[in-house]
């Protein structure tokens, strides 16, 4: 796929949106990070990952996710979360946010999602995962002969 689903809020109404954007070398950079990682001899504290992966709804191409933090006050070290699609990261959402699309998913596929909290430094957790199947195409039907 040559585009990568990323979720913000640039219109200040503080819900996320689904849209498509260019794929984007930092995008690809999250998932490169190790939890805890950073220059050789720095202490690193890790990024507590996040729990209550759920599937909240799933289309033939679209699946949305929410989560919640491990601690209310481990929020503070999370810059953003990473959502990926079989390993691959996929979206983004604001530490604020809890919730992601996923879109330009194939029918009838099942998938692993996964969603990694970041932190400012880059420092990703290990990932919550769950596998979803997106609905297949629906048949219609064309009238009878």
């Amino acid at each position: 796929m040559s585009h990568d689903e990323r979720t913000d809020d640039r219109d200040g109404t503080g819900s996320d949106r689904a849209f498509d954007a260019p794929s984007r070398r930092e995008d690809a950079d999250l998932a490169a990070v190790p939890a805890g990682g950073g220059p050789a001899g720095e202490l690193s504290t890790a990024v507590p990952a996040p729990t209550g992966l759920t599937v909240e709804s799933v289309t033939e191409v679209t699946v949305t996710v929410s989560w919640s933090t491990a601690r209310v006050a481990s929020d503070a070290r999370v810059d953003h979360y990473a959502v990926s699609v079989d390993g691959r990261t996929r979206a983004a959402a604001d530490r604020g946010r809890n919730r992601a699309a996923v879109a330009n998913l194939a029918p009838g596929t099942t998938y692993t999602i996964g969603v990694a909290a970041v932190d400012a430094a880059g420092n990703e957790s290990r990932p919550a995962t769950t596998e979803v199947t997106t609905d297949p195409v629906a048949v219609r039907e064309t009238g009878a002969e």
